[in-house]
């Protein structure tokens, strides 16, 4: 322990360098950013429990922190419950997901308390080379990506089980880079031009997975993390980056256009032919409803998946899209916990978003940290998809809102600006 307290700038630095590498290590490797992960996340352990038992005589200075502390670990023992009460299942994938997803937002629990406890001990220099990683890692993952499409033409899928998920945990990685060259940078030009580099990487790898949603939600994403830190910037810089923004908005869905193009189409003949992309989903989500469980535990996945099955050979003229899919998971978070964890679950699930966002928002905590824009896109994708059944993305999801809380804090300096003006 003695170790620990002489060494907390050293150690502290470490971690945070360790996760950017994990964090961008994962759109390309395997079994490595876990690993980090878990050695993090204990040295996040040794930490709290310390800080409890020396400052134990003293009153919880930071309420909201606690919370959302107490709603990971909610959210994670949610899972874990269930798992260990239904875990005779045929489903054995998606019982190790949701075991193993929720030992990891349970240490997430310790790792946010850590990291924003000690973020006084970040430096600059520490940011710099979690900078450099980061940029190092996207660029290569892009060369990866293009390399991958133009050599069999299919949508990008990365370390991912499909493009979807690919798409989901690239904006996760990208939005957390941001933070981390935020908080180095503030509204500095380099802040910005770095800004738009991550936002260009971004945008072309979402293209590449072909996922419309995220096509959809990416630049309003960037808009809003963009207009919530950078103040104090010259008119003329701010209506240049509205441009951008606007053509990045307006063309991007065009680079994916046969795949808008079959939104409307889809939901058009959804009455007559309901096997196709959309028509599946619109089944599924009923089929989902229909088997919601609304006990305290809810229910296994054997038997959800029987009810769903019944349904939709009932009422979607067997859907034979949706019959095989919603197997795996009924595409919206809250319908999948619902008809899974019952209201253990969702409460667990509603808490988790609820004390994220006032995390970030609340008056005393606004702009100290970057949960919000973790929380604001599992949210979104949530609604038209499962994202966090798979554990990969809840892996990236637990990283990024560990380096989320952290903040470099300098003393003003009256010999230069740190603002674009």
């Amino acid at each position: 322990m003695k170790l620990i307290k002489k060494h907390q700038e050293l150690i502290y630095s470490l971690c945070i360098i360790a996760l950017a590498f994990a964090l961008v290590s994962d759109l390309f490797l395997k079994g490595l950013p876990e690993k980090i992960f878990y050695i993090v996340s204990y040295v996040a352990i040794i930490f709290t429990l310390h800080h409890a038992w020396t400052h134990r005589a003293e009153k919880i200075d930071n309420k909201l922190l606690i919370w959302f502390m107490l709603s990971l670990v909610l959210f994670g023992l949610s899972r874990i419950v269930w798992g260990y009460y239904f875990k005779d299942t045929f489903y054995k994938d998606i019982h190790w997901n949701y075991v193993n997803g929720g030992k990891r937002l349970l240490l997430t629990a310790f790792m946010v308390f850590y990291f924003y406890k000690s973020r006084s001990a970040l430096n600059k220099a520490t940011l710099n080379l979690s900078l450099i990683i980061v940029l190092a890692g996207l660029f290569y993952t892009l060369w990866l990506a293009i390399d991958a499409h133009f050599l069999n033409g299919r949508r990008i899928k990365l370390t991912a089980d499909a493009a979807t998920t690919a798409a989901y945990i690239i904006i996760l990685v990208c939005i957390t880079s941001l933070y981390l060259a935020f908080q180095r940078f503030k509204s500095t030009t380099l802040s910005i031009v770095i800004f738009f580099v991550i936002f260009s990487i971004n945008i072309t790898l979402v293209i590449l997975t072909g996922t419309r949603s995220a096509v959809i939600v990416t630049p309003l994403l960037y808009i809003s993390f963009f207009f919530f830190y950078y103040k104090n910037i010259h008119k003329f810089i701010i209506y240049g980056c509205l441009a951008l923004f606007l053509a990045a908005a307006v063309g991007t869905p065009y680079a994916i256009w046969d795949r808008m193009k079959d939104i409307k189409n889809d939901i058009t003949q959804y009455q007559i032919k309901n096997n196709t992309s959309v028509g599946a989903r619109f089944s599924i989500w009923k089929s989902g409803w229909d088997s919601v469980n609304f006990g305290i535990i809810g229910q296994s996945s054997d038997a959800r998946t029987e009810k769903a099955r019944d349904y939709i050979v009932k009422y979607e003229r067997h859907n034979p899209e949706a019959w095989k899919n919603v197997a795996y998971h009924v595409h919206n978070d809250l319908l999948e916990v619902l008809s899974l964890q019952g209201i253990f679950g969702v409460f667990a699930l509603l808490s988790f978003f609820i004390s994220g966002v006032l995390f970030s928002l609340s008056r005393k905590m606004l702009r100290t940290n970057g949960v919000v824009f973790i929380i604001a896109p599992v949210f979104l994708f949530g609604l038209v998809d499962s994202v966090l059944i798979q554990s990969n993305s809840v892996l990236l999801i637990c990283i990024s809102l560990a380096l989320m809380v952290t903040a470099l804090k300098e003393k003003p300096d009256h010999r230069q600006s740190n603002t674009v003006s």
